[in-house]
């Protein structure tokens, strides 16, 4: 294991320090750690204009899902703020890559209570009307986020998006296991 690992704060920084690093140099380090820990500071503000007031507890399953989904979302804020950053500072560059993956983690943790037609073992109701719109909320904040790096990258600047994967729902007949929802 790397030192410093353990924590998720070390984990994002990394992440966007090799991410900035590899697209400036060094000089975007000490940028990178400051907008890290802004990035950091601001989260349950930005968690709450995107999803709204979230009351699920923390021990349900959804409250475990999301807090074991807020790493994902930390991230592509960091990812944001340094292309942002980037894009304001230096203007036009040959290649930008911006990977945004929040959108990848609540699909997998959330879709059941989105899309539950099909599954044997479908949320409940209150399940669906605190959970089923979460991946929706947040495919809404990137059409915002990449909107904002669109407009802040110089006029004729191509833009491509691409996704790793679709998503659907998957393993409609196996039972869900609120114990270990992560599995």
């Amino acid at each position: 294991m790397i030192p410093g690992f353990a924590s998720l704060r070390t984990r994002i920084f990394v992440a966007s320090t090799l991410l900035a690093t590899a697209s400036i140099g060094a000089a975007v380090y000490f940028v990178s750690v400051r907008l890290t820990a802004e990035a950091e500071a601001e989260l349950d503000a930005l968690l709450t204009r995107i999803f709204g007031p979230l009351e699920l507890p923390p021990d349900s399953v959804g409250g475990r899902l999301f807090e074991n989904s807020r790493w994902s979302l930390l991230a592509d804020d960091v990812y944001h703020r340094i292309a942002l950053h980037l894009a304001r500072k230096d203007g036009r560059a040959d290649l930008s890559l911006v990977y945004f993956g929040g959108a990848d983690v609540l699909g997998h943790r959330f879709w059941r209570y989105a899309h539950p037609e099909g599954y044997r073992d479908a949320p409940s109701a209150e399940e669906r009307a605190a959970l089923g719109s979460l991946i929706e909320r947040y495919y809404l904040h990137l059409d915002g986020v990449i909107g904002e790096l669109v407009a802040a990258w110089p006029p004729g600047t191509d833009v491509l998006l691409v996704s790793d994967h679709g998503m659907h729902g998957d393993f409609y007949d196996r039972r869900f296991d609120p114990a270990q929802p992560l599995q």
